[in-house]
């Protein structure tokens, strides 16, 4: 299995345990959509672990970058898009 068949494989599970909703701002992501993106960031000290992965929408993803949602306003800036 290469690195995009696990990324794939990773997302499916992560999409069904999020329930094909992004975590942050929960917009619906279709099949095979949606980032996988690490809650506390690997620079931060964040692992590959799943219970510090969630599924995102780009945007969110985008926004996030190597931050964490620590702040609520940050959050809320997110979801009002």
């Amino acid at each position: 299995m290469d690195d995009s068949d696990r990324s794939l494989a990773v997302r499916r599970t992560l999409s069904k345990r999020f329930g094909w909703v992004c975590w942050y701002c929960g917009v619906k992501l279709y099949k095979d959509g949606g980032h996988q993106d690490h809650i506390v960031p690997k620079c931060d000290g964040g692992t590959d672990h799943f219970e510090n992965l969630a599924l995102s929408c780009c945007f969110c993803n985008m926004a996030k970058a190597r931050f964490q949602f620590r702040s609520l306003h940050l959050l809320e800036i997110v979801r009002l898009r």
